[in-house]
């Protein structure tokens, strides 16, 4: 009965089975030895993360922006105080970095008896940063000789993927399995080849600014009519399957007391997607004024702003997501309306390259929900390079789902306190 299936499905006080009960008494192996019973083989794991619905569609959003260096208490005062000598001692050494990351996916689930599991998701993947080098600060906060030029340079760097993967999972010899392959798009990158600002005092006593922006910005389509605004000829619709790559994910659960499951990952990027236009772009200006004074009180002439210069190409640039692998834990010492959890994880950004990037991941987290419906969480973690620290509330009414989340989120540990960042989540979803 419909019932009955229902109860199978999200039944989650199921216990392992008495060790007695594993082995038949009448059949014995060629050894002499009891054999395992046959239906022991596929005797249900209990879950990391158990499934709320049989069946699901909803969404997914996680983003968030975040810095080094300017904290919550820098933004929230009455009157703005800028003391150029602190702000040289406060800049990290590697200088003052906006970080952004942005995740989305829309997800359509499966999940009937004995832990069989179906799904699809499309979603899109993109993180960026901006750095501008402490040169800049010091310039400031400690002063220059007269007559020199000050020279400061900085970077920018970012990726967007679109991904579209298949969900598979079933348990075997106690252990639940699942399967994740993807097609991955890449959408664009972006890289400086050169990024500097220059302030020069003349002998005339006249200031001299200038600065300079030379980058490529590299897409999975052709990018000239879409930077020119010929919206006719955009065709992101042809090339959305041109030059994929793929992914595959596997991932293993185990259950080894009925309130202790454990979890391994493993993301692995298999073959590149390709990136099949570029676009080269040089932007640039000067401006002088007749000294400091009319340069803070902006009493010069306009900026000379030099014609942006764009040159359009083909390219074949090979690129991943990010390899990906870990370790879960979830612990229910007081039933399945209290969760404890732990992750601890290795990432490799731009793998199989010269630039290849390895950085760690690690999260912790408690979760409680009331009758299965209304609930919170609390996590601190360490995600694709930001750490992260994050609260939310669960609104679960079987048929409709609503999650909300808020985060502090900082490109270091002590800034991340501080309210140098912060981010949204957000998951929606309907089914029965």
């Amino acid at each position: 009965p419909e019932e009955q299936l229902m109860t199978d499905v999200l039944n989650k006080t199921d216990e392992i089975e008495d060790d007695n009960d594993e082995y038949d008494d009448d059949e014995l192996d060629e050894n002499g030895n009891k054999k395992r019973k046959w239906h022991n083989y596929l005797k249900k794991v209990n879950l990391l993360r158990k499934p709320k619905r049989i069946f699901e569609i909803g969404f997914q959003v996680d983003t968030g922006v975040s810095n080094n260096f300017l904290n919550a208490k820098d933004f929230f005062v009455e009157e703005v105080v800028i003391d150029l000598p602190q702000m040289s001692e406060d800049v990290p050494s590697d200088g003052w970095q906006i970080d952004f990351l942005f995740n989305n996916n829309l997800y359509v689930n499966l999940n009937l008896i004995n832990n069989m599991q179906f799904g699809v998701n499309f979603g899109v993947d993109a993180y960026g940063f901006v750095n501008i080098s402490k040169k800049l600060f010091d310039y400031l906060g400690k002063g220059f000789n007269y007559y020199e030029t000050l020279h400061v340079g900085g970077n920018a760097e970012g990726e967007s993927f679109f991904y579209t993967q298949a969900k598979i999972g079933f348990d075997l010899f106690g252990f639940h399995i699942t399967a994740k392959p993807a097609l991955v798009k890449p959408l664009l990158k972006l890289e400086t080849n050169d990024m500097y600002g220059a302030y020069k005092n003349d002998s005339d006593g006249s200031v001299i600014v200038s600065a300079i922006a030379d980058m490529t910005v590299y897409g999975g389509t052709n990018l000239e009519p879409i930077f020119e605004g010929d919206s006719k000829n955009i065709s992101i619709g042809e090339d959305i399957f041109k030059n994929c790559g793929f992914d595959f994910e596997i991932c293993v659960e185990h259950s080894f007391f009925s309130a202790l499951q454990c979890g391994a990952y493993l993301r692995v990027p298999m073959v590149p997607g390709k990136f099949g236009y570029k676009s080269d772009i040089l932007m640039s200006f000067d401006y002088q004024v007749d000294g400091l004074k009319y340069l803070i009180n902006q009493e010069g002439e306009d900026p000379d702003v030099k014609d942006i210069e764009k040159t359009y190409g083909s390219a074949s640039l090979n690129v991943h997501r990010p390899f990906k692998t870990g370790i879960e834990v979830a612990w229910r010492p007081l039933g399945n309306w209290f969760s404890l959890g732990a992750l601890a994880g290795l990432g490799i950004r731009q793998p199989y390259t010269s630039d290849a990037k390895y950085f760690a991941e690690y999260n912790l987290s408690c979760e409680a929900t009331l009758l299965n419906m209304l609930g919170g969480w609390f996590s601190t973690g360490y995600f694709n390079e930001i750490f992260k620290h994050e609260a939310g509330i669960i609104m679960n009414f079987r048929f409709v789902e609503l999650d909300l989340g808020v985060s502090l989120q900082g490109s270091d540990f002590k800034s991340s306190f501080k309210g140098a960042g912060i981010g949204a989540f957000v998951n929606f979803a309907v089914g029965f």
